[in-house]
């Protein structure tokens, strides 16, 4: 997930801030899938608006692709 940061913005200091009407989990099976999307959205600075849980079904199904295809380390 990070192989496009540079690496002073991984050795950084990094701050946080609490975001308010950010998308919300209606789904129990897509908590892992909701994390792993904001992080990536927040670290490229995607808007998260339109995030809902129909969207983290295709992202939840790229994740097991990419791990069936050893993209990703589970």
């Amino acid at each position: 997930m990070f192989n496009h940061l540079s690496e002073n913005l991984l050795n950084d200091a990094w701050s946080y801030e609490r975001l308010k009407d950010v998308p919300s989990n209606n789904s129990c099976a897509a908590y892992g899938p909701y994390a792993c999307v904001f992080i990536d959205h927040l670290l490229v600075g995607i808007d998260m608006k339109f995030l809902n849980d129909n969207e983290m079904n295709n992202f939840r199904m790229k994740y097991v692709v990419a791990v069936l295809e050893k993209e990703l380390t589970p």
